[in-house]
């Protein structure tokens, strides 16, 4: 994109600042607020979550200690095991990608609001003014307390939540084909 003097100037894509700043909250919370603070131990729910994704890491299947897992859902462990397998199945790795998915949360909040307030609003000429409510939408959804909480944790709400926001986007935005329209929704519905 060049400006009015025929310069070219970097674009920065819209709501990046959401994810910087999302980033930069949920980082210095789990630095600071969890790791130093409390340490990265995880009890319960929390523990059995880290204990399956190191076991599907390690090929040993969804189990823990041996013993075959059918009460506990596969999706956060199963997205955790690659990168263990990768990086070590290590809480920390759990906790670093749960900053990531924090941050991806805030800035579909941010795009969500941007898209419905664009339809609802939509004059037939240019954008509406959703602007500066998305982007108040994405600051609360970067600093919100209760999703900070999450981010200490190796829970599955750290990727539940980025999906569902991912689902209300796909059946809000138009596709190109319905069809296609059909398997996002179906897809991230499953």
């Amino acid at each position: 994109m060049k400006d009015a003097d025929g310069c070219r100037r970097r674009t920065i894509p819209r709501g990046a600042w959401i994810v910087a700043l999302a980033l930069l909250v949920r980082a210095v919370y789990v630095v600071f607020g969890v790791a130093r603070r409390g340490g990265v131990a995880q009890v319960s729910d929390f523990l059995y979550t880290h204990q399956l994704a190191d076991s599907l890491a390690h090929g040993r299947g969804f189990t823990i200690e041996g013993v075959p897992i059918f009460n506990q859902s596969v999706g956060y462990p199963a997205f955790l095991a690659p990168f263990y397998a990768v990086l070590g199945a290590h809480v920390a790795v759990a906790l670093a990608l749960n900053v990531l998915l924090g941050a991806a949360s805030a800035w579909l909040v941010y795009r969500l609001t941007d898209v419905l307030l664009a339809d609802a609003g939509g004059t037939g000429v240019g954008r509406p003014a959703a602007g500066p409510a998305a982007r108040v939408a994405g600051v609360l959804a970067a600093v919100y307390p209760d999703s900070l909480l999450y981010a200490g944790l190796v829970s599955a709400e750290n990727l539940l939540i980025p999906i569902l926001l991912l689902l209300a986007l796909a059946v809000v935005t138009r596709f190109r084909h319905p069809w296609a329209q059909g398997v996002v929704v179906g897809l991230l519905a499953a």
